[in-house]
């Protein structure tokens, strides 16, 4: 019974762990994509490589809606995932709503947004949704190329009070589970490994 409290209460630490790091690492993307005023310009399909991750795009490419692909989901949000010409699935423009005559004759380049690669989930992140690209496309034998790259309109606002909060809170609950990790290892000193410890300084 004892090793079983121990094990699920492992276990619990590992997950609040993970969480803590998510937070904090998304906290920090956003603040970095926040103050960074670079601004990579894109204007033939060799330019994609210059493009990473966070990165801020102006992208004068014209966009492919034959080979448009729609993702709905049961929240009835539902994205319009368009390539850019001459670069296929490697690089997508991403809109919220359905395909329409009206959404069509608004977008034209150039297309300037917010650059999101696939993180360590095998999802990529615009909007708030996560979207598992390669699951989607499988589907329809569609394969997605290595370092497939989604661009969407984003604002550049600082992370909600409420996101620093649980940053905060992130940070300190790491903070505590190193010191709760190094504190055992000098109680467990014996007097003879303290004395020592005391001479040697």
């Amino acid at each position: 019974m004892a090793i079983k409290q121990k094990a699920s209460g492992l276990l619990s630490s590992l997950v609040l762990i993970v969480l803590a790091i998510i937070i904090i690492a998304n906290t920090f993307r956003d603040l970095t994509f926040y103050f960074d005023k670079t601004v990579v310009a894109v204007n033939s399909p060799a330019g994609v490589d210059k493009l990473h991750d966070n990165a801020m795009t102006e992208i004068s490419l014209g966009l492919n809606f034959k080979r448009a692909y729609g993702v709905r989901y049961l929240t009835q949000r539902e994205f319009l995932l368009i390539p850019f010409s001459d670069v296929g699935y490697r690089l997508m423009y991403v809109v919220e709503g359905p395909m329409s005559d009206n959404l069509v004759a608004k977008l034209h380049p150039p297309f300037k947004g917010r650059v999101v690669t696939k993180d360590f989930g095998d999802a990529w992140e615009v909007y708030g949704q996560q979207i598992k690209l390669q699951k989607i496309f499988s589907r329809d034998g569609i394969e997605i190329p290595a370092g497939a790259m989604l661009v969407y309109d984003a604002p550049k606002e600082l992370p909600s009070l409420w996101m620093f909060f649980l940053c905060a809170v992130s940070i300190l609950y790491l903070a505590y589970k190193v010191y709760s990790l190094v504190r055992p290892s000098r109680a467990d000193k014996t007097p003879e490994q303290k004395a020592e410890t005391g001479t040697q300084s």
